[in-house]
């Protein structure tokens, strides 16, 4: 096994990124604050979807006191959508921790910003060389792929990518370098169809060179599952299941759901669990379907009116005009925007306002 020439590894990257860098609001601001937000924002959520969603993070919470005094419920509010809620959670718990352990200023040293909740090697390794141009190599699975793609190795020895990727660094700015990388992995050496015919370094590619478009991720299974999810409305008020602690949609409210075997209709299911209520008071909606990491889940919305917010157990009343107020999962929202018009009917035009 052999890595490329890094000073022609270091130049090709960097001219490819002067040319194609693209235009992005944490780089229009690259203070450690933005850069700590956008890469944790960034976890397993794609560019385009991060953009908007930085933009208005930046505008509710502007800087690491904004975020410290912010409640729980209003960080998960904002984060609404973005998924994997514990990165929003801890966010909120590191803010509080840069100000009271590092005078409100985001450490610069890896070793420091690992002690933040939520801040793993590759982020502290991100934050250190972007925001503070220290010569830390940020090795993520978009870089161990280009590399392991350029030597045509899989597995490729950490300790050897780690030697490398510091030479390369000492010949480039580390927050180009770090960033040109990344960039490279998530516009053209993608896992799937990767776009060698563009690619900077495809002269140095050994499979490239092969031929061959080396260690594609296998797919994994997606689990799927179908759910009645109901929306009780009566007397002006939404019945949510109030947050857990912990888990996926800890902080979170939800509607309650019932586990739809397959075949099963909705309505009548509804009725079963609500047999008490007359069969006129169920309307059904369109499905909604949410995927999350490797979960795919069916949501087939159901309305209950009049009193059927009585028959769900240790529910929380949320008033109808302030359901918006109320953080919760992005197919929940959904569901609530889809159901507007009909809750505004039936509810003597007390509708949900919309986020």
């Amino acid at each position: 096994m052999s890595f490329p020439n890094p000073n022609h590894f270091a130049a090709a990257l960097i001219d490819w990124f002067k040319y194609n860098r693209r235009e992005l609001p944490w780089r229009d601001q690259p203070t450690p604050y933005a850069v700590w937000i956008s890469e944790v924002m960034l976890q397993q959520t794609t560019v385009a979807t991060v953009v908007p969603r930085f933009v208005r993070w930046m505008t509710r919470f502007p800087s690491v006191e904004a975020l410290a005094d912010a409640t729980e419920e209003e960080v998960l509010r904002e984060w609404e959508g973005l998924g994997y809620y514990a990165r929003a959670r801890n966010l909120r718990k590191a803010a509080i921790r840069i100000i009271r352990d590092f005078g409100g200023e985001i450490p610069h040293r890896t070793e420091d910003l690992r002690k933040l909740p939520g801040v793993g090697r590759y982020t502290a390794a991100a934050i250190a060389s972007i925001a503070f141009q220290q010569p830390v190599p940020a090795i993520d699975a978009n870089v161990r792929r280009i590399l392991r793609r350029i030597c045509g190795v899989n597995p490729l020895p950490v300790p050897d990518l780690e030697e490398f990727l510091l030479q390369a660094i000492e010949i480039s700015r580390p927050e180009v370098g770090g960033e040109a990388l990344m960039e490279l992995g998530q516009v053209i050496c993608l896992p799937a169809n990767p776009k060698c015919d563009v690619c900077p370094l495809f002269a140095i590619c050994r499979s490239a060179e092969e031929g061959v478009s080396r260690n594609q991720p296998v797919a994994k299974a997606i689990r799927r599952r179908t759910e009645v999810a109901v929306v009780s409305v009566g007397d002006g008020f939404l019945a949510l299941l109030p947050p857990s602690p912990d888990g996926l949609f800890a902080g979170l409210y939800r509607l309650p759901t019932i586990t739809l075997e397959s075949g099963a209709d909705p309505l009548e299911e509804a009725r079963k669990a609500f047999k008490d209520l007359p069969a006129a008071g169920f309307i059904g909606l369109p499905k909604v379907v949410h995927h999350f990491t490797q979960n795919a889940v069916t949501l087939f919305p159901v309305i209950i009116s009049g009193d059927g917010r009585s028959r769900c157990e240790g529910m929380v009343e949320a008033p109808l005009d302030r359901a918006s107020d109320y953080p919760m999962p992005s197919a929940h929202r959904r569901i609530l925007d889809l159901a507007g018009d009909v809750i505004a009917e039936i509810s003597g035009g007390r509708g949900v306002a919309k986020a």
